[in-house]
């Protein structure tokens, strides 16, 4: 009944071709954080299948890939961090998904609709994501209180329960104010892929969907990070950012296309005859 949620991926090195990765040498954290770090930058979250073109988003691996993959566009954390964690399962790491709070503030008890995961290296556990643009750039330890340093950011871990614990980063903002700011809950046991059929149906599927009227694309750069929210670009260089409105339908789709890989002209213009 749940077959394609557990298909295994087409083909394991095109998948690598489109992040520009090889094959590991060896399974360890230099390989995955790399790997991670990668993918990061080059395949955006976006939501504009749900949130632009009207229509509902398929967690099928398959489906996934073929989105992803083949057509070179992104997704969010339901079909980006669902298709991730079996390229890392299939290279051979152990690993696995977790549950994730988006939270807003530490006060706030979200949800859970967001999609995680974990792996476990020479007995320990770590997080990791590539799921939005806030989120590291490599794996971060299930271990509290101490800050780590990942491809020059900083993330920490607090536990906040048997299975919880919440992810901060200190941005630079956050050094000038000391207030660390927490990205999400990311929870430490397993869930299975059938877990995210409701949270993905709440998310990406039918009118009512959260993401129906959110238009969004994100990714990282080498040296920041550019966002599209709505007709909003956003683009982070070298701890400088610049604001442009995208007013014209050309432009939007310009800017889709040279930023973030991602050309949907022809849908945009067919869904607006």
């Amino acid at each position: 009944m749940y077959s394609g949620l557990y298909a295994p991926l087409p083909s394991v090195d095109t998948y690598l071709e489109r992040i520009e990765m090889p094959r590991p040498e060896k399974l360890d954290k230099d390989y995955l954080d790399r790997l991670i770090y990668a993918h990061q930058t080059h395949v955006p979250f976006d939501t504009l299948d749900v949130g632009l073109l009207g229509k509902d988003i398929s967690i099928d691996i398959e489906d996934i890939y073929n989105k992803i993959v083949i057509n070179k566009r992104g997704g969010y954390c339901f079909e980006i961090n669902g298709l991730f964690i079996k390229l890392v399962q299939e290279l051979g790491y152990n690993a696995y998904c977790v549950p994730c709070r988006i939270m807003p503030t530490e006060e706030t008890v979200a949800p859970v609709f967001h999609r995680g995961s974990c792996v476990v290296l020479e007995g320990k556990k770590y997080y990791f994501d590539v799921g939005g643009g806030a989120m590291p750039p490599g794996i971060v330890e299930y271990k509290e209180d101490e800050w780590q340093d990942i491809h020059g950011e900083k993330f920490m871990m607090k536990r906040v329960g048997e299975y919880w614990f919440n992810l901060y980063r200190l941005s630079e903002e956050s050094r000038i104010n000391n207030q660390p700011k927490i990205v999400l809950q990311a929870g430490i046991a397993e869930y299975k892929p059938v877990d995210y059929i409701a949270p993905n149906i709440m998310c990406g599927v039918g009118p009512n969907a959260r993401f129906r009227d959110r238009a969004n694309l994100n990714m990282r750069t080498k040296n920041g990070s550019v966002s599209l929210t709505g007709r909003e670009l956003s683009v982070v260089e070298n701890h400088q950012k610049t604001v442009t409105v995208l007013e014209d339908d050309n432009e939007y789709m310009d800017a889709m296309k040279k930023i973030f890989g991602v050309d949907i002209r022809e849908e945009f213009e067919n869904l607006k005859k």
